[in-house]
């Protein structure tokens, strides 16, 4: 399962535009489509499974144990709903909706999909995510009969925290050449991670519960390169094993915003 998962999540990676940053939930994306896929039948449920790695019945189990283990969590909140127009255009089948609310404690709304909708789809959104997600659409289609939404947010502090006199302003180099001038935090980590074509380092979380992996491929190799040869395995068995030992690592201080279109990637 979790192996498929990753496959899921490295296609969607590479799906997306090299010209840009890119900041992507799979874990977020995965539960909207299959929140959908429990509506699919036929050609159509067939292809949405091909496309997620497994049938919808293993994987409406498998993400209910996932919610199951984040359920109280502080720190990796995720809320699904369903919103729909309050119509006799459209009836929606029961098994549908209770699929829905049973594996993805998913909320339901029906509602006259006006301003009103998109001030509630809104504020919905924003409580579900601590306001790091105060909007998500700004209007509603007249043609729409339903929407299925994810929110999900992370936030957590470091275990070991680096002090401010360990950051400093350092020479970036950019995927284009250039290089720019930028706030880094230097510490030694104890996690190591590597392939034939990258290092890495892996940085726990408060709690441990969860933790940062970061990739650098090589220098006689580009990221764009790198990221097209990476596979599911190979990136699983790197941060499946991190080795004990001291690495002196710099991190640089970003912050971005990403706002992606999935239509013909999916």
């Amino acid at each position: 399962y979790a192996l498929s998962q990753t496959d899921f999540a490295l296609s969607l990676l590479k799906s997306q535009s090299a010209n840009k940053n890119i900041c992507i939930s799979p874990f977020s994306i995965m539960q909207a489509i299959t929140m959908t896929a429990n509506g699919a039948a036929g050609s159509t449920k067939d292809e949405m499974e091909n496309v997620l790695g497994m049938d919808i019945e293993k994987l409406n189990n498998y993400l209910y144990s996932h919610r199951s283990e984040i359920s109280n969590d502080n720190v990796f909140k995720s809320a699904n709903s369903i919103w729909l127009k309050n119509t006799e255009l459209i009836e929606v089948e029961k098994d549908f909706l209770q699929n829905n609310v049973n594996y993805y404690n998913a909320d339901i709304f029906r509602t006259a999909f006006d301003k009103t909708t998109i001030d509630d789809l809104n504020n919905w959104c924003a409580y579900k995510t601590d306001k790091a997600i105060p909007k998500i659409i700004e209007d509603v289609s007249y043609t729409s009969l339903l929407y299925l939404v994810n929110a999900t947010t992370f936030n957590a502090d470091w275990e070991s925290k680096v002090p401010d006199c360990n950051v400093g302003i350092y020479d970036f180099n950019s995927a284009d050449g250039s290089i720019q001038k930028i706030e880094m935090m230097n510490s030694d980590e104890a996690y190591y991670i590597c392939d034939k074509n990258s290092v890495g380092v892996y940085k726990y979380y408060e709690g441990r519960k969860y933790a940062f992996a970061a990739i650098l491929p090589d220098e006689n190799i580009t990221l764009d390169e790198y990221i097209s040869a990476l596979s599911a395995e190979q990136l699983r068995e790197m941060i499946s094993a991190p080795q004990n030992c001291v690495v002196k690592t710099r991190i640089p201080k970003f912050k971005y915003e990403c706002d992606s279109i999935l239509n013909k990637t999916m």
